[in-house]
């Protein structure tokens, strides 16, 4: 995968087979340690295929390292744009501590049952806010993930958490929102 600390950034048309690990992360070390390069900020992720990509973290994620959980939104500007997720094995987006986040036009499919554990959601968002989910669709065929959206408690409610339009969500059982908020 790609391991992804910088700014102004575009990951296109790429293809990532895993059936552990993820495809793109984003790190940051919250300032403390300035050798490990920028805190990611306009990144584009266009155009790309993910199969069988997760194992224990999401296809695309944001993590703090040592389990430090961040005070504000550092990572900003993320476009997650006409990407396909073909047999997830994990969420496909699992973003923590991201502001200004647009989701539009990706596709999930899933038909294979796997093993291992099921996430809890296909969209999983901590500590973010300025969320839109536009015209993606999924269609999980098999049994078992939850929710297609999962917003944790520390989602603003109101205009500036979250937003979605114009997506089509086929799952077989489970919930289209969990709001834990």
């Amino acid at each position: 995968g790609i391991l992804l600390r910088g700014r102004d950034t575009l990951i296109q048309n790429n293809t990532f087979r895993m059936a552990e690990g993820w495809g793109v992360s984003f790190w940051t070390y919250l300032g403390k340690y300035p050798e490990a390069g920028p805190i990611p900020a306009r990144v584009r992720i266009v155009e790309n295929t993910f199969y069988g990509v997760g194992g224990t973290m999401g296809a695309i994620m944001s993590r703090y390292p040592n389990g430090e959980k961040p005070v504000a939104r550092s990572i900003r500007g993320v476009e997650i744009l006409g990407n396909r997720f073909i047999d997830p094995v994990t969420p496909v987006v699992d973003f923590e501590g991201v502001s200004g986040i647009l989701i539009s036009g990706n596709e999930v499919v899933r038909s294979k049952e796997w093993k291992s554990q099921l996430p809890t959601a296909w969209f999983m968002f901590d500590n973010c806010d300025g969320i839109r989910l536009e015209k993606n669709k999924i269609d999980d065929q098999v049994k078992g993930v939850a929710s297609a959206v999962l917003l944790s408690r520390s989602v603003p409610k109101g205009g500036t958490g979250y937003a979605a339009k114009d997506n089509t969500f086929k799952m077989n059982g489970g919930e289209l929102l969990k709001d834990e908020r």
